[in-house]
This record gives structure tokens, C-alpha cells and sequence, in this order.
């Protein structure tokens, strides 16, 4: 067998496992589809990504991102820079079987405004959400609002304030 064919055949195998080993939507629990959403929420790069978070949305938050102008979704998640630094899970209460309540921390760097050789904010808080089962998925339906946020805003090489 020829170089060439081993690569193709090779080629399909990856493929196909790729695509059989994936987790289907359907199978996605509620932490899995609040990580997902925050993952893309906080790395679009285009304004045809916002069908990817209204994949994991109903109720309440799909409304308001479907509601949402183009240049509103631009100025919220893409031209506001964002990179993940962390994501924990605070707790989960069931309220009932098709409906959960997830509080977490997250924390991340804005790169929003700022020059060559600034340190970008660090960006805390702590969040609950409301998740609930419907045609076998998983989806955030309302956002209960930040509890606690902290900012630890970056400096320049040439700030005058320094640790003591």
C-alpha cells in the first residue's frame, strides 16, 4: 500500500473517531453547557457565533441575545477581549429534576483599551444561573445577576505606584 492511501485511510480513522467519540448536545449535563457558553461567550471573534450561545440558551437569556443588534453582540463579545483565567464551580442545587441553579467563579483578563506593555484588568466574580431541562437538553434560561465582583487592574511598565 502506497504512502498516499495509508494517509487517507488514516485520515478516516481520525475522522471518524473524532465524530463518534464527541459529545452530542443532548448528552451534555448543566455544568457541561454553562462551561461551553462561557468558553465561546468569552472568545467570539465573529457575530455568526452568536448562534452557537443561543444553542445553549432559552427563556429569558435567549430572548435578550436574540433581541440583541449585531453591533451589540460586536461591542459585548468581540470587540471587548476577553481570555478565560479560570472557572470553578461553587455549588449546584437541583430545584427540581428539570430544573438546576448553578453558582461559580470566574475570572478573566479585559483586554479592552489597553496599549502596548499595559497589564490587562483581572476580572473576579461570582455568578448563579438557572439552568432547566427541555426536549432532552440542558439550557441557561436566566442569569441571577453578579454577587460578588472584584477588578485587579493591571499597570504600565512606567506607573509611578508600586508595592510596598
Amino acid at each position: 500500500m502506497n504512502l498516499f492511501c495509508k494517509f487517507l485511510l488514516l485520515s478516516l480513522c481520525l475522522t471518524a473517531c473524532v465524530s463518534w467519540c464527541e459529545t452530542s448536545r443532548e448528552d451534555l449535563a448543566p455544568l457541561e453547557v454553562l462551561e461551553r457558553y462561557i468558553e465561546v461567550s468569552t472568545s467570539m471573534t465573529d457575530v455568526e457565533q452568536k448562534e452557537i450561545l443561543l444553542s445553549y440558551t432559552a427563556g429569558n437569556l435567549r430572548a435578550s441575545i436574540e433581541g440583541a443588534t449585531d453591533q451589540a453582540i460586536r461591542q459585548a463579545f468581540i470587540e471587548r477581549k476577553y481570555s478565560l483565567d479560570s472557572f470553578s464551580l461553587v455549588s449546584q442545587r437541583d430545584r427540581t429534576p428539570r430544573e438546576t441553579e448553578i453558582t461559580f467563579y470566574i475570572s478573566y483578563y479585559d483586554h479592552q483599551g489597553i496599549g502596548e506593555g499595559e497589564e490587562p484588568a483581572l476580572i473576579a466574580l461570582k455568578n448563579t444561573v438557572t439552568l432547566f431541562r427541555e426536549n432532552d437538553m440542558w439550557s441557561i434560561t436566566d442569569v441571577h445577576g453578579v454577587e460578588d465582583t472584584e477588578i485587579h487592574f493591571g499597570v504600565t511598565k512606567d506607573s509611578q505606584i508600586t508595592p510596598h
